[in-house]
């Protein structure tokens, strides 16, 4: 299970202290030699809005993460969650996003090697909570469940 690869989902140690990371659950979309590309699924909509900054690094263009279904032809599958994500290129898309789903403006990076080291030092650990599970709780809860999912035991 500390196999990372894209559709991972990583939870931040309860003892993470970082005003980017603490508290975060971790969307793996990109894994590569070269490094990998995450967004946090556990963060509050930015000022009242549909919209998640989720992570610290900028994304070109907003993304909107949702359930796949075969009609979203611009949308790139994330390989064993049956979700997938695309560009989102309308206010209106932002605005209303369809139950489920997530607009995102931000992402965590790593380089080669460097997510490797964070879990090795027990940072970043797998959890075996499905994404659906975890994006259908409130958001205030999404860590917990995430959490419980990777071993991790959950003082209330």
């Amino acid at each position: 299970m500390n196999e990372v690869k894209n559709g991972s989902i990583l939870v931040a140690h309860p003892d993470l202290d970082d005003p980017d990371f603490g508290r975060s659950v971790i969307l793996i979309l990109r894994h590569e030699e070269e490094g990998s590309i995450g967004v946090n699924v556990a963060v509050k909509p930015v000022d009242g809005t549909c919209i998640h900054k989720s992570g610290p690094l900028p994304l070109q263009t907003p993304i909107c993460l949702r359930k796949h279904e075969a009609a979203f032809t611009s949308s790139e599958v994330i390989a064993d969650t049956g979700y997938s994500f695309c560009a989102v290129h309308s206010e209106s898309e932002a605005e209303e996003p369809v139950p489920g789903s997530m607009v995102l403006i931000g992402h965590a990076g790593w380089k080669r090697g460097q997510l490797a080291r964070e879990m090795s030092l027990g940072a970043w650990i797998p959890t075996t909570t499905s994404l659906e599970a975890i994006l259908t709780a409130p958001v205030a809860e999404r860590w917990k469940i995430a959490a419980a999912g990777a071993g991790i035991a959950v003082e209330e």
